[in-house]
């Protein structure tokens, strides 16, 4: 059966070069795509760590068995790292354009032959928390009964931020969160309990095409 292409190189070389086009790509486009700060931190912690172990098994005199196994396995936790934060942060992300996505080394997302229908209306979510410095996110359609997303809709768009003062308008919330399913949740550190929580939700279909904003709302972190 014929396998899709993989967009992550198997040989270790060549996944080499890809991570550091990766790494030095995404660094520049962190804050305009919106990308975790932390999570790029550690992406770029693995390259580095993967590169000198990388140079280890590179060098005749100090390759050894040991390090290879080393390099194997920081290779397989990169990787591994790589595809959780593309596939959370990246694949469907709509400030992510096809220029942004050949830099990073990333697959282009075809178009389908039947377009599917741009979002036009906004989700209706409620909140619930579920323990200590957690909040979850259930979300429908305002013409659906079930929580679930409508058809057609590839997945719920966050954006949000503690502030003192609720926000003018969503363009002011600093975090973008993706949930695929409802619901979805957020965790916060354990200094964050107590602020408020505002955010506005919208909906993005399957060609990573929005639909308008929720009015912003807001919950205490518990």
């Amino acid at each position: 059966m014929h396998r899709k292409p993989d967009y992550i190189p198997r040989a270790d070389a060549a996944f080499h070069n890809w991570a550091q086009q990766f790494i030095t790509h995404l660094g520049l486009l962190r804050e305009e795509v919106r990308f975790p700060e932390a999570l790029y931190a550690e992406l770029a912690a693995l390259q580095s760590e993967f590169s000198e172990k990388l140079d280890v098994c590179w060098n005749p005199k100090t390759r050894t068995s040991v390090s290879v196994f080393e390099k194997d396995a920081v290779r397989d936790r990169f990787k591994r790292t790589v595809r959780q934060a593309v596939n959370a942060h990246l694949s469907y992300n709509s400030l992510l354009t096809g220029t942004h996505r050949e830099m990073l080394g990333l697959p282009i997302r075809k178009t389908t032959r039947t377009r599917a229908h741009q979002p036009d209306t906004t989700p209706i979510v409620t909140c619930r928390l579920p323990g200590p410095a957690m909040v979850e996110f259930h979300f429908r359609n305002p013409e659906g009964r079930r929580w679930a997303k409508p058809a057609g809709t590839l997945c719920a768009e966050f954006a949000w931020g503690c502030f003192e003062e609720r926000p003018v308008d969503w363009e002011a919330l600093p975090h973008r969160t993706l949930f695929l399913h409802t619901p979805g949740q957020l965790t916060f550190k354990s200094c964050e309990r107590g602020l408020t929580l505002y955010f506005a939700i919208r909906w993005v279909n399957t060609r990573g095409e929005p639909g308008p904003w929720s009015e912003i709302k807001s919950v205490i972190i518990p």
